[in-house]
């Protein structure tokens, strides 16, 4: 994730970053790699587009016998860098000291 935290400082502010993000299975399981993007702490999520997934190597394999069905899509996160809003600061003078003598 340090990379995509770089991107995201590269941008100007009120810029974009899209990630394009597939789930995979591994090991047997499904691995949302999806929800580690969605909890980034950087950034305000602007869009999130599933897009079906096209010339895949996986659209060749059979999955008769598989208890689950394929992964089909991907997902492309939209981030916003927003404007940084300055704070205000107020200082108060600090109480003049009487001078000793």
């Amino acid at each position: 994730m340090v990379c995509l935290k770089r991107c995201y400082e590269a941008l100007e502010v009120g810029g974009r970053l899209a990630v394009l993000i597939g789930d995979v299975p591994r090991g047997g399981k499904y691995t949302p790699i999806v929800k580690d993007v969605l909890n980034l702490p950087f950034g305000e999520i602007r869009s999130i587009i599933v897009k079906v997934q096209h010339n895949c190597t996986s659209d060749r394999k059979r999955y008769g016998k598989m208890e689950d069905v394929p992964i089909k899509h991907e997902y492309c996160v939209i981030f916003k860098k927003p404007v940084v809003e300055t704070l205000s600061c107020t200082f108060e003078p600090s109480p003049k000291k009487k001078a000793v003598i």
